[in-house]
């Protein structure tokens, strides 16, 4: 039986409909008005952690206004890099096709673009985009350090497109060659993990084990295949053996292998702990290693095991003795800040025998004195270390505050000099808790440790 309504009814209501339609709409912009309106208002506070919380509130804002207003927030140079990156990987989220059209239209400017605003559109997978990208990474290389940015994001970005051709393909598995910068080695791993090819599963196992890039290419394969052999390559490649020609691979997305680390992380919890080289308990990983140690006059300070230096003293005794006798080739390198002391001077050295015995006795000289300048001390060791010896991962210790910029200007150099870069740093507070030490290990894929 089908209702009959009379014509003045009908009328009626389809425009309540209509009205009611209205409304919402309105009360969406009604919000984002709000929303915009708190940012600014907590964007006024000097405390990073409350500006980082306002831009929190652009989760889940996906228009066009919310994407407008953090590429103008990414535009202006007085806006710290850390709210920048925030806000960027926000952006990356949006699936508005209208937000779509208009950062496809941006990013035609390339290297131009805003780099935070750049490696947001890189993770998004717009069709639009993709043969920037192609082109950055194909066309020649520049050498300089803003090129290499965004050539290093350019690569990471071929993981959005699944569909790549052969020569694509082929390219990006030339990339993890040892002869490359480990930046573009780990950007190049992470993006064969997004890419439908059966050349890029045996192409990653090959480089499980590999000093700088084997955890990224134990993730992508694992997203290939949905295999969890961890760094057993010898498993992999049984695996592999076993499948023949008939694999059946997985392809997860970032997001179904993002729900799978998670499930296995509340697993591997219930299990004992291997016992394995570490800093303070961080696991030693990477090939090019710097430490970047506090020596301020407050690492004299008395702790159960005698001085905080002294246990800082013990602990890298430990470490370049193990590496001494490891199989494994390593560089390394050693800045103690609070009075400048460098190791080797040259930035980094081999893990020979000459070099171990050498360190230890500049470690026997090494006393607690002065401020804590770990704005100078990062200054340096991205502006002079980092890019000319292929650092891959830095450990980061101090038992302060630094002196020489507030904790909110440090995360904010990390977040800009690291970026296109990856490097991992690993940080230890010593004494308190750092939220600052906590957050430059979160941005960075780092590890974080307090030490009472």
């Amino acid at each position: 039986m089908i209702a009959y309504l009379h014509p003045s009814r009908a009328i009626f209501a389809t425009a309540m409909i209509i009205f009611s339609l209205s409304l919402c709409c309105l009360s969406a912009e009604e919000e984002w008005t709000k929303v915009k309106r708190d940012i600014h208002r907590d964007m006024g506070n000097r405390d990073l952690i409350v500006q980082l919380k306002a831009i929190e509130r652009l989760t889940g804002q996906d228009n066009l206004d919310a994407a407008k207003f953090i590429v103008d927030l990414a535009d202006k140079k007085s806006v710290s890099p850390a709210l920048v990156g925030s806000a960027a990987e926000i952006l990356s989220t949006y699936k508005d096709e209208a937000v779509r059209k208009y950062l496809a239209e941006y990013i035609r400017k390339g290297m131009q673009c805003q780099k935070f605003i750049f490696d947001a559109v890189s993770k998004m997978e717009i069709p639009e985009t993709k043969q920037i990208f192609v082109d950055i990474v194909t066309g020649p290389r520049k050498g300089n350090k803003d090129y290499d940015e965004y050539y290093t994001m350019a690569v990471k970005a071929m993981g959005s497109f699944p569909d790549q051709d052969d020569s694509m393909v082929t390219l990006l598995i030339s990339k993890l060659n040892e002869k490359e910068p480990q930046a573009v080695r780990r950007a190049a791993a992470e993006a064969l993990g997004g890419i439908k090819s059966d050349k890029c599963l045996p192409a990653l196992v090959q480089y499980i084990g590999d000093q700088v890039i084997s955890e990224t290419a134990v993730e992508s394969a694992e997203r290939i295949a949905g295999q969890d052999f961890g760094t057993d390559r010898d498993k992999w490649l049984k695996w592999l053996a076993g499948q023949g020609n008939n694999v059946k691979l997985a392809y997860l997305t970032r997001e179904e292998y993002s729900k799978l680390k998670e499930q296995r992380k509340k697993e591997a919890l219930k299990e004992e702990p291997i016992r394995e080289t570490s800093f303070y308990g961080i696991k030693l990983k990477g090939r090019n290693i710097y430490f970047v140690l506090d020596r301020s006059g407050s690492m004299n300070t008395v702790d159960v095991s005698g001085t905080r230096l002294s246990r800082l003293k013990m602990e890298m005794t430990n470490i370049v003795e193990k590496l001494e006798n490891s199989e494994k080739n390593y560089n390394f390198g050693v800045y103690f800040f609070g009075g400048l002391l460098r190791f080797p001077m040259a930035g980094v050295c081999s893990n020979k025998s000459k070099n171990i015995e050498r360190l230890k006795r500049f470690l026997d000289g090494v006393e607690g004195y002065g401020n804590t300048p770990l704005k100078a001390a990062l200054t340096f060791t991205f502006d002079e270390v980092v890019s000319k010896n292929n650092i891959d991962t830095i450990y980061l210790l101090s038992d302060g505050e630094p002196t020489d910029a507030s904790p909110d200007d440090i995360v904010s150099l990390v977040c800009d000099r690291n970026l296109g870069r990856y490097v991992r740093i690993n940080t230890v507070s010593v004494g308190q808790e750092s939220d600052m030490m906590k957050k430059i290990a979160e941005i960075t894929r780092g590890s974080y440790v307090h030490v009472p």
